[in-house]
């Protein structure tokens, strides 16, 4: 089976693994750019959200890679979208943690000076 035959289904199973967090980013940094900042201050985020919510993040695309290329092995003897499904489940669950982690991040700032 190509994967030009199940493009569709290969976008439904990505989609939902990737798109909240790059929504979840994009608004919060959208909303930072509208806010007028007029005192010189910028905003800074503690490390140990940033070191957890990178740490998170290379774990969780990893594992989405991970899966990817685990699908090729098992394709032979299973459902492509089988092996892909299932593997979701789980890095699904991952999601929620990073998800929180990145929020945790964007939401926990203080004000520093130049």
């Amino acid at each position: 089976m190509e994967y030009s035959e199940i493009q569709q289904e290969l976008w439904t199973w990505i989609a939902p693994l990737l798109v909240p967090n790059f929504s979840l980013m994009l608004s919060v940094s959208a909303s930072e750019a509208l806010v007028n900042n007029n005192n010189g201050n910028s905003s800074k985020v503690r490390r140990k959200y940033y070191q957890l919510s990178y740490r998170l993040s290379t774990a969780y695309l990893i594992l989405i890679l991970l899966s990817m290329f685990l699908e090729m092995f098992f394709s032979a003897d299973y459902n492509p979208l089988g092996v892909l499904k299932v593997s979701g489940l789980w890095i699904a669950i991952f999601q929620g943690f990073v998800t929180s982690a990145i929020g945790v991040l964007f939401f926990t700032k203080k004000e520093g000076n130049n």
